[in-house]
């Protein structure tokens, strides 16, 4: 038995369908890449206000280091104070006792 021939008008309306099909799926090729592309974005920025965000708290951490470092001084300094004038100040005397 001889096989089926297809007629060439036949073949080209069978391929029309495929082609579209074809495209399709190269359009969502293409968007699920436009997709990464922006999620890739989105990452690298993301990364960049964590940078940002990174070196404002080592700013911050610093600032506060001096912060403490200068109430260490000045609690310091405060006590040396009230210790020199407690030394020139004279104690009052303690009233003699009653005989």
């Amino acid at each position: 038995m001889r096989a089926k021939e297809h007629s060439p008008m036949s073949l080209f309306s069978a391929i029309a369908p495929e082609v579209q099909r074809l495209e399709s799926y190269i359009e969502g090729i293409k968007a699920a890449f436009a997709g990464k592309a922006a999620s890739d974005a989105q990452t690298q920025q993301l990364e960049a206000e964590l940078a940002s965000t990174k070196a404002e708290l080592s700013l911050v951490q610093a600032s506060l280091a001096t912060a403490e470092a200068t109430e260490a001084d000045l609690t310091a300094k405060l006590k040396a104070a009230n210790d020199a004038l407690a030394a020139a100040v004279p104690q009052a005397a303690e009233p003699a006792p009653a005989a």
